[in-house]
């Protein structure tokens, strides 16, 4: 089969009449007060590099600008059930600026180094970084990192803390959990019981692996305040990372049936993610508890287990994250400032 051959500047110029150079320019969308080019020669143009499908030669744009067009986006591998969408937002917006992402994921230190060292020997303009952290030992390799980029090079952390004053783009877990559960309140319920992991204060000076878990604590006091409630905690033991899910969903269900032992049923819980809603759900299940009836179960993060098990919850969604970090690193890119951003996650109300 013949390959087809590449429309180029040269053939539109030929089609239009126009210099190729004027063609340039007006494709290249960098026009100024000084250039002599009429909107209407311009969308003239632009029609007929449509018309040809006319893709530009993204080696020469390279060459001329000194730039890759290439972003790396490393992903730590135990935030899976965000990466997807994530990927999708951050795509998005970058391949609407003409650049492509380099995506890549880790689950160790070793692998995350290597990553970092594929990105750099393909030139990225920029990175978006999710850091690998050894949850038993806390040890993370923020240093090494920082070393390699730089403090100039463009960068956006996602989902952590840990470069100090770095750009990064968080979910707001405390705002969101303060609206959900002032919805809660507003929907009757006067015992709203919090559930969470033991270690959740080690993220209290904002910069921990748990820094989430004590923001949602936060925004959850801050709700049973403003109401003169009585606040309550659930905690359960933290599982191992490699059986984060299945461990969240038991320990958290294990930690209901000891509250429910009893009695004495709370108007709702508010769990930290879609895990521990699940595992509580199905205790409920077990126990003959009725939901929503007797308790209301709301979870957090929306993933795929939530629409299959019809769970109340906060849709923190990575899509919106990805489009944010695009748009941040895009800018350090051009020279602009770019300050970070926390995502609101949403009240998604169903069944339970």
């Amino acid at each position: 089969m013949p390959t087809r051959k590449r429309t180029t500047l040269k053939d539109i110029a030929r089609v239009t009449g126009y210099s190729v150079p004027l063609v340039s320019v007006a494709l290249s969308g960098k026009i100024d007060g000084t250039t002599k080019l009429s909107e209407k020669t311009r969308e003239k143009i632009l029609k007929v590099a449509l018309e040809l499908d006319y893709k530009p030669n993204i080696f020469g744009r390279s060459l001329r600008a000194n730039k890759s067009f290439l972003v790396g986006v490393l992903m730590f591998d135990v935030n899976d059930w965000l990466t997807g969408s994530f990927v999708r937002g951050a795509q998005d917006v970058l391949a609407s600026a003409g650049y492509a992402p380099v995506f890549l994921s880790h689950s160790t230190k070793e692998e995350q180094r290597c990553n970092l060292e594929i990105c750099l020997d393909r030139r990225v303009d920029g990175v978006i970084f999710n850091l690998w952290i050894d949850e038993k030992t806390g040890e993370m390799d923020d240093e090494f990192v920082r070393s390699v980029l730089g403090s100039k090079f463009p960068f956006v952390e996602v989902y952590g803390n840990y470069f100090g004053d770095a750009v990064s783009v968080n979910i707001d877990y405390e705002n969101s959990f303060h609206a959900s559960c002032l919805e809660m309140i507003k929907r009757g319920a006067k015992r709203l019981v919090m559930v969470n992991h033991d270690q959740y204060t080690a993220g209290q000076d904002g910069t921990e692996v748990y820094f989430n878990a004590w923001e949602a604590c936060k925004g959850y006091e801050k709700a049973i305040a403003e109401n003169g409630l009585k606040p309550e905690m659930l905690l359960h033991p933290l599982p191992s990372e490699e059986e984060m899910l299945v461990g969240m969903a038991d320990n958290a269900g294990h930690a209901f049936r000891e509250l429910v032992s009893g009695g004495s049923i709370p108007d709702a819980v508010m769990c930290l993610n879609d895990g521990q809603a699940f595992g509580i759900i199905r205790e409920c299940a077990a126990l003959g508890i009725d939901i929503p009836k007797d308790i209301s179960v709301i979870g957090f993060g929306d993933t795929s287990i939530c629409k299959l098990a019809s769970i109340s919850t906060c849709r923190a969604t990575g899509e919106k994250a990805g489009a944010a970090a695009a748009e941040l690193v895009l800018r350090q890119v051009r020279g602009e400032k770019a300050e970070s951003s926390k995502i609101l996650a949403p009240f998604v109300s169903r069944s339970t």
